[in-house]
């Protein structure tokens, strides 16, 4: 499967004005807090967006929904668009942040850990580390309703 997207931080203009069809949330074994894997479809488009977390950085996939699916068969998926009312929603920005910068006393390159920001005209989902100092967390999702 292609990765379009990985580093900490970046845009996704190709977003920016779509409307949502769905949106989902694979959850692990332990929790159903804990997201693995958020998917999104947007209208118009038979392909699905993953976005997901990984070593501190950000991935943005664009595949067809069989291939989008695939090892997540078998995990519970939690319909987020229904749960935020958010089928239709407009997408104002998505974007992975995170920033680099290089420690000029080891001579290495140290990043915060990213997170995804999907703004939409109903309010913004955060795709985020439950510890934002550890890579090695859980992430979750989150939502703040636009008011």
């Amino acid at each position: 499967m292609p990765r379009i997207k990985n580093a900490p931080t970046f845009n996704l203009e190709s977003l920016q004005g779509q409307h949502v069809t769905e949106i989902l949330g694979a959850t692990n074994a332990d929790s159903e807090d804990f997201i693995e894997m958020l998917f999104l479809n947007v209208v118009g488009d038979p392909q699905w967006h993953r976005i997901f977390l990984d070593a501190g950085i950000g991935f943005w996939e664009k595949m067809p929904k069989e291939s989008a699916f695939y090892d997540y068969e078998e995990h519970h998926l939690i319909d987020y668009a229904a749960r935020w009312n958010l089928s239709g929603a407009k997408i104002i920005s998505a974007k992975c942040v995170g920033e680099t910068w290089n420690d000029l006393t080891s001579h290495s390159r140290i990043f915060e850990l990213s997170y995804f920001k999907l703004v939409t005209d109903a309010g913004i989902l955060i795709l985020a580390y439950v510890d934002p100092h550890n890579m090695e967390s859980e992430t979750v999702l989150s939502f703040i309703p636009d008011r």
